[in-house]
């Protein structure tokens, strides 16, 4: 006679709601490390090629972050890997503090790019091995919940700058860093699926009545009486790297490899993580690192009929607060924005979603370049803030979009491929972001003309290539790949 397996309970929702917001907290943090270039870039003195490498900087730092984590998660666990991401950015706030000298600055800005990623992937992990498997409805939503908690984030960002200097703002950003430290360490256990797997079997139980969830594989293996499986971690040879480049032929890799290249060449290169990085100077019309002593190096394209608009070097003294309150402005709405995307993105779709919101970036890259031709800055909500606000929330919809669509799209066994996008990605950011304040120096206002295009062309090849991921499972998703093409 067949015996029937008792399922085991399953935790209720508010223990997984308070689970969620512990987990995600390291995004409020990259909220404050990616919104202090905006902030802290105009009170600052530097040149042309200072001010570009400050603005972009963590990006091409991002992935030594992602390289390092990689090497502590399975070996030391989810927990200790969340810890360690959070020390860069103790750091980091310490020399912006410091303020020692560009070298020292520039540095500081390096460990918040390896915080980025540092604290980003560990708490996804930990999530899925400790949220999602018993919540799969929670799956879509804690996707944006990291998001809600960045662009919050960025308002607190923004409210302090109203009164604070960026010298004081680095060291009330270490100390909430340092503050993280022993919330981790004290308020979730490692995770129990890790535990279980390092043969660390009553951790695991104990983890797992501690989050008050039920881990399916470790229950299964411990009705089965099946050992844990100690994996011993070796150097990787050579044979590995020859059957990584064999699963390239496999049709489930090489079509979400190309999907996500495409991705990651495009989003980066629209332009609306370009403006959030440069906001404030570009709500006071100043082109990064330039200032009113080296206006000679203002190239001949910026005539009579608007150079005091694009280059409007009068404000490069002044007191920036009245702007700083237009960015509070920008925080709220990324938080609209996000808390929106929660509840939208189950029943509209990712993939419709992401085509409205690259629409919505077109018509916003379209007012912010007619804006700075027309002059609307005596208003009392110029055109140019209004359309940094559309850029704002068309964004906030889908923040963490391409890193979530490269992590579904690819199999359990080829998920090392989605590193690639995330390598792409940052590539393409940095580059875009270095060389905002030359190509503004270059074409001017012609430069958000290009974004706008570039939009478009982002909202078709969202249509044709990228599938729907939302409302399937990985198994599904994954299948689709499989499929022979008529």
């Amino acid at each position: 006679m067949a015996t029937t397996r008792e399922e085991p309970p399953v935790a209720p929702l508010f223990r997984m709601f308070f689970l969620g917001l512990v987990i995600v907290l390291p995004s409020f943090l990259i909220g404050l490390n990616v919104t202090y270039t905006a902030v802290a870039l105009p009170q600052m003195r530097l040149n042309l090629s200072e001010a570009s490498w400050f603005g972009s900087i963590s990006d091409i730092a991002s992935p030594i972050g992602t390289i390092s984590i990689g090497l502590i998660i399975d070996r030391y666990g989810r927990k200790k890997a969340l810890i360690f991401g959070i020390i860069p950015s103790i750091l980091g706030w310490m020399l912006l503090y410091s303020d020692y000298n560009i070298v020292v600055v520039l540095f500081g800005k390096m460990l918040h790019g390896i915080t980025l990623s540092a604290v980003a992937y560990p708490s996804q992990v930990y999530a899925g091995e400790c949220i999602m498997l018993n919540h799969i409805r929670l799956r879509n939503s804690f996707i944006m919940w990291n998001a809600v908690s960045l662009s919050i984030g960025t308002t607190v960002m923004y409210l302090m700058s109203t009164f604070l200097n960026y010298h004081q703002i680095g060291a009330v950003g270490s100390v909430v860093s340092l503050i993280f430290l022993p919330v981790f360490y004290f308020l979730i256990p490692e995770s129990p699926m890790w535990l279980y797997r390092k043969g660390r079997i009553g951790d695991a139980e104990w983890a797992q009545k501690k989050l008050g969830i039920c881990q399916p594989l470790l229950q299964q293996c411990q009705h089965d009486n099946i050992s844990p499986v100690i994996p011993i971690i070796a150097p990787i040879q050579f044979s590995d790297l020859k059957h990584g480049l064999e699963k390239l032929k496999r049709k489930d890799v090489y079509k979400p490899l190309f999907i996500t290249i495409g991705i990651s060449v495009l989003v980066p290169s629209s332009g609306p993580i370009t403006v959030v990085t440069y906001m404030i100077n570009i709500i006071n019309n100043i082109i990064p690192g330039i200032q009113s002593e080296n206006t000679a190096t203002i190239p001949p394209i910026f005539n009579e009929n608007y150079s005091s608009v694009v280059l409007n070097t009068t404000l490069a003294n002044e007191d920036f607060s009245s702007s700083y309150k237009y960015g509070v402005g920008s925080g709220i709405i990324m938080v609209i924005s996000t808390v929106t995307s929660c509840f939208v993105l189950p029943y509209v779709g990712l993939k419709n979603m992401w085509i409205f919101t690259e629409i919505g970036l077109c018509v916003g890259m379209s007012l912010l370049a007619y804006s700075v031709f027309a002059d609307f800055s005596g208003n009392l909500f110029p055109l140019h803030v209004v359309s940094v606000w559309v850029i704002t929330f068309f964004f906030s919809l889908i923040m963490n979009s391409p890193n979530t669509v490269a992590g579904d799209l690819f199999p359990s066994d080829a998920k090392g491929f989605a590193s690639i996008q995330a390598i792409i990605a940052n590539s393409f950011l940095f580059l875009n972001i270095k060389l905002y304040p030359y190509f503004y120096l270059a074409i001017g206002p012609y430069i958000y003309c290009i974004y706008s295009v570039i939009c478009i062309i982002c909202s078709i090849y969202m249509y044709f290539f990228v599938p729907e991921v939302v409302g399937k499972t990985l198994e599904e998703i994954n299948q689709e790949f499989l499929i022979e093409t008529e």
